[in-house]
This record gives C-alpha cells, sequence and structure tokens, in this order.
C-alpha cells in the first residue's frame, strides 16, 4: 500500500492553520515532537509510531484514525480540515459566555441583578459544557 504523505501534510498544516495554532503551539498542546511535526508538514514519510498519530489527532482535535485514513486515501485533505469542527464552535460558544460571565461580574457596584445575571450566565456555561462534544469540552469549568 502507497501511503499518501502530502494528503497528510496538506491536512495537518491547513488544520493547524484554522485553528489558528502555530507549530509550536502544537506542539505544546500534547501534539508530536517538533522535529516530527515538521517532516509531516514537509509530507516526508517516516516510519512513525501509532502514538505519534494519536498526538498529532488529539491537538489537531480529529477523530482517532484521521491521519490513517489521510495516508491510505480514504479522506481527502479538505474534509480532514474541518474535522471536528463541532468541538471547535462549542469551545468558543463556552469561551464567549465565560467572557461575558466575568464582564458581569466587573460591574461596579455589584448589585443584585449583577450577581443573578452571572450566576445566570455560569448556568449556560455549565450547560453548553454538558452538551459540549469531546471530554476536553468538560474540563473548562
Amino acid at each position: 500500500m502507497t501511503e499518501d504523505w502530502l494528503a497528510l501534510a496538506r491536512a495537518v498544516t491547513a488544520r493547524r492553520t484554522r485553528l489558528a495554532l502555530a507549530k509550536d503551539q502544537l506542539v505544546t498542546r500534547g501534539g508530536p515532537t517538533a522535529a516530527t511535526l515538521r517532516l509531516i508538514e514537509a509530507g516526508r514519510g517516516g516510519n512513525f509510531h501509532e502514538q505519534t498519530y494519536g498526538r498529532l489527532e488529539r491537538a489537531l482535535k480529529w477523530r482517532v484514525g484521521t491521519c490513517a485514513a489521510l495516508l491510505g486515501g480514504q479522506l481527502c485533505p479538505h474534509q480532514a480540515v474541518g474535522a471536528a469542527a463541532e468541538d471547535t464552535v462549542a469551545l468558543e460558544i463556552i469561551s464567549a459566555v465565560e467572557a461575558a460571565r466575568r464582564a458581569v461580574l466587573a460591574i461596579q457596584p455589584a448589585s443584585d441583578l449583577t450577581v443573578r445575571a452571572a450566576r445566570a450566565l455560569q448556568k449556560l456555561v455549565a450547560q453548553v459544557q454538558e452538551q459540549a462534544p469531546g471530554p476536553e469540552n468538560r474540563r473548562l469549568r
């Protein structure tokens, strides 16, 4: 079986760009080492361990097996770019609601209305987190 290293390279680079992550940020998010990431994004094949693909998939918020599907020609690079987009949207919603809650709490003087609004926003954050896909979203509380 011929592995499509260029398909993997295009998909990884595009997904990292879509998530607005620099290479070093992807590494610190638990991705592969910087040297391995350079090889992958350059489209150079390698004898990488399954752990490497798993780390890359988690850091890019891809489903398990995405790298293998790309390498095997079962998934096109453009399909992988938006993979797990619902996770990204959920995280953005959670962040926005949490920022609104902090803004309400910062209002001086803290009236009863401010406290009630902050509680309502906190409850909304909890509800969104419970419905958000993926276990990493539930850790944001």
